[in-house]
């Protein structure tokens, strides 16, 4: 298997990164794509490269995508709304299928599992398989529990 850095601009002309993953006789014209969850990249996850490395020996390419200002991928992490990071993962889609790829199966994580049924209407007749590992599909409670701010002002984690 092969690996290599690959970067295009989304909407907001940020540069987005993801680490490719593909076998040495690459003829398949699917991919995965991974998503990572909150502030996590799916490019240095060891959950993530797993799969790619696992999917990559011998069945098809494996990207895991850096959203906006998370790891390798420019932009500022402030300004990231469920919106933006949508915007993002329509535009890896698209990308892809600019390189050729015709289907997609997805493995996100936590608030990648968010993203991606954001994107389902769009995406459904593109996607062969979904997993969802952790599945954040009530961040906003989640955020509200996860990250607690104390009488001291001080943040929990």
């Amino acid at each position: 298997m092969k690996t290599k850095l690959v970067e295009f601009k989304n909407n907001r002309n940020d540069i987005l990164r993801g680490v490719y993953t593909f076998p040495e006789n690459n003829n398949s014209k699917n991919c995965v794509i991974c998503l990572s969850g909150f502030e996590r990249t799916a490019s240095a996850e060891k959950k993530f490269k797993k799969v790619a490395d696992e999917i990559s020996k011998d069945l098809m390419p494996v990207f895991r995508l850096d959203f906006t200002g998370c790891g390798l991928s420019d932009g500022d992490f402030r300004n990231t709304t469920l919106n933006s990071l949508t915007v993002d993962f329509a535009r890896t889609m698209q990308y892809l299928e600019e390189k050729g790829v015709e289907k997609f199966s997805i493995v996100a994580h936590s608030l990648g599992c968010l993203v991606a049924t954001n994107q389902m209407e769009q995406m459904k007749n593109k996607v062969e398989k979904i997993v969802f590992l952790s599945p954040a599909l009530d961040q906003k409670n989640l955020l509200r529990y996860w990250f607690v701010v104390n009488k001291k002002g001080e943040t929990r984690h």
